[in-house]
């Protein structure tokens, strides 16, 4: 894993060395093992690798072909490199290294940028194509690995985290109204924007081709238009329908096949283990191909309702794995910051936390490690598809004065102190019953209505007619992404709409930026494309039946995993952030959102905020959510809505010297 950068002249003039050496600083706690830059007339690239595959000088980076015509700076793991290589090397290809980096580059030579639906793996790369004068960037189908880009018009920049473009003095800190809209709407920025105005995301499965000749002089960042080359397509296979005992046999192999692909490392290797059966499923599989005991690693809660620690313990005994447990007792308000800061752009999941925490224990036994994430979304593991059954169901037997009378009940029902009880089950099922059908999906990710932002922000104007973010705004945006699917059924739309948005910018963002954070590269078996390409095709009821999620993985996974992980409800990998607001967080809550603080700042009016927080504090009104968002918007805002300080720089002797080409 690494991270990438880089500064582009549109019209080729030659750019400065000391751009991409800010802009790795910004992010070198993404490859701490060793940097790389090259200086060519229209292109600054810089590097800087956590060093997984080929640890020898031959795997380092910035890489080039044979005659130094194209190079490559790149994130992330090519799994298919090995099967390339020799379909390479007839085609008269010759490599210098073990890299799957190497296979990137002569993958381009040989398809162009075709090359990128050859590829499996997670990865965000430039590719500096001199002969053609153009650099070529692409990002993963699924979205695991992250790319900003900004251009003015006269310069095109790009970095694998956004702190990287905010270390370059010509780009603005410029809050934008609409995705800081989209954050509190949903708790997450949607790509392709990002939470500055002028700085955009590289959607998944897209890529981007940046001239050097002057060709694309003037384009602002808006007018750059990203190519998509793979989409998810929900369809049932033709032909003759299969057995359930086929289907699961295949999802067993295809998955077996996707574990083996990530189990490739120079490094030692481990899995997280939560006790979930998509992380146990990987641990069971990882299991059956090493030779050695599987190293897994969990975190445990002293409140109950939060805890998974139990089963998490009972697959790692029945697997017999090496396992670290971790109890959670942490400094809450140190670790809050500390998060806060890492996270790169405003983020309210909460899961956040112990992700930082298991990621940072695991870093100190391996460099790598396996998670389930990604199945759900596949196999509709999300209590909200279960919902959005029940509301159909009742919305063919109810009227709608009943739906509408029975929803009325959700707001006198007082949400639970703890994780997942009835009380807060029911109250989610009942507020879905007065919606339309549409927005029975959307209501689960919004947590802001528009007539409460209104009053919430200082600069309170709604969105443009049609965009989203705000309430209502985002809700169409969510119609949109449903109706995108191009399926009729509501469970494919609903699960098309999470993979496309809430699976990159949420759950893979997390991941990413928390594992990052302590240097630990994460791979996600669920995330092969392969695997998300079969689920696509399989029959709706093979992924929710009745309302059992993920039966087909429970049936496919029902011989090795014991029974009370295979039928145990899902719990989540949250913390309780509800109680700590009124305990251990309740200074830092005040801090952060104390009235003279919010008037210079300018973004929310003071008054609302300061009732929500007297409520919340009085018990009058639950606002947890609500007022987390807000906190980790301030903590994150203390730093990033301010030039970085300035960033020390190696001693001379231990810089590397940038390749420079003329």
């Amino acid at each position: 894993m690494c991270g990438i950068c880089g500064v582009l002249h549109l019209g080729g003039e030659q750019t400065a060395e000391s751009l991409p050496r800010a802009m790795v600083a910004a992010q070198r706690h993404r490859g701490p093992d060793d940097e790389g830059y090259l200086c060519v007339p229209g292109a600054s690239l810089g590097f800087c690798r956590l060093a997984i595959l080929d640890l020898t000088p031959m795997g380092r980076q910035p890489m080039a072909n044979e005659d130094g015509t194209v190079w490559l700076i790149f994130n992330g793991e090519i799994y298919n490199f090995r099967e390339l290589v020799p379909l390479l090397e007839r085609r008269g290809h010759m490599f210098r290294s073990h890299s799957d980096s190497e296979v990137i580059l002569h993958a381009y030579e040989e398809w162009g940028t075709d090359c990128v639906r050859r590829l499996n793996g997670m990865f965000a790369f430039a590719i500096c194509d001199r002969r053609r004068r153009r650099v070529f960037l692409a990002r993963d189908r699924l979205g695991v690995k992250p790319l900003y880009y900004w251009s003015d018009g006269a310069r095109f920049a790009f970095g694998s985290e956004l702190r990287s473009l905010l270390a370059l003095p010509f780009v603005p800190r410029r809050l934008s109204q609409h995705a800081l809209r989209s954050y509190l709407a949903c708790e997450y920025v949607p790509a392709p924007e990002s939470i500055f105005a002028g700085i955009r995301k590289l959607s998944a499965g897209h890529s981007l081709t940046i001239r050097l000749d002057g060709a694309h002089r003037g384009l602002r960042t808006d007018d750059w238009q990203p190519e998509r080359y793979w989409e998810l397509a929900f369809m049932e296979e033709g032909g003759p329908r299969r057995s359930v005992d086929e289907y699961a046999e295949e999802l067993r192999e295809l998955l077996t096949a996707a574990v083996a692909r990530r189990l490739i490392s120079d490094v030692p290797l481990g899995a997280f283990l939560s006790g979930g059966i998509d992380s146990s499923s990987v641990v069971a599989l990882m299991a059956g191909l090493s030779a050695d005991p599987v190293r897994t690693f969990s975190i445990g809660f002293e409140e109950q309702s939060f805890d998974e620690s139990d089963y998490a313990q009972l697959v790692a005994r029945h697997f017999a794995t090496e396992h670290h447990m971790e109890a959670l007792r942490p400094d809450v308000r140190e670790l809050v910051r500390t998060v806060a800061a890492s996270l790169d752009e405003p983020l309210a999941d909460a899961s956040a936390l112990p992700t930082y925490l298991v990621s940072r224990s695991a870093r100190r036994h391996v460099t790598v490690a396996l998670s389930g994430d990604g199945g759900d979304e596949l196999f509709a593991g999300y209590d909200w598809y279960r919902a959005a059954r029940f509301a159909a169901l009742a919305a063919d037997w109810l009227p709608a004065e009943a739906r509408h009378g029975l929803a009325g009940l959700a707001a006198r029902i007082a949400p639970s102190p703890h994780k997942k009880d009835l009380r807060d089950i029911s109250r989610r099922l009942l507020e879905g019953l007065g919606q339309p059908a549409a927005l029975q999906h959307a209501r689960w990710q919004v947590f802001w209505r528009a007539d409460e932002l209104a009053r919430l922000l200082a600069e309170p104007a709604a969105p443009p007619e049609g965009a989203a973010g705000a309430g209502g705004g985002f809700e169409r945006e969510m119609v949109a992404l449903l109706a995108a699917s191009g399926s009729p059924r509501a469970l494919d739309q609903q699960q098309y709409a999470d993979i496309k948005r809430y699976l990159p910018d949420d759950i893979l963002f997390k991941v990413d930026r928390m594992s990052m954070a302590v240097s630990l590269e994460t791979r996600g078996p669920f995330l092969d494309y392969t695997l998300a390409e079969f689920a696509a095709r399989l029959p709706p009821a093979l992924r929710l039946r009745g309302f059992s999620t993920k039966y087909l993985l429970r049936r496919a996974m029902r011989d090795l995993l014991p029974e009370a992980v295979l039928h145990r409800p899902k719990l989540g990998f949250n913390i309780p952030y509800r109680n700590w607001l009124r305990g251990e967080l309740k200074g830092l809550l005040l801090e952060a959102l104390a009235s003279d603080r919010l008037r210079a700042q300018g973004i929310f009016q003071p008054a609302v905020v300061q009732t929500l927080i007297h409520e919340h504090l009085e018990g009058v009104r639950d606002h947890a959510h609500k007022l987390w968002q807000l906190l980790m918007f301030q903590l994150w805002a203390q730093t990033a809505l301010h030039p970085l300080p300035a960033q020390p720089q190696p001693a001379a002797a231990a810089q590397p010297s940038p390749i420079s080409l003329t």
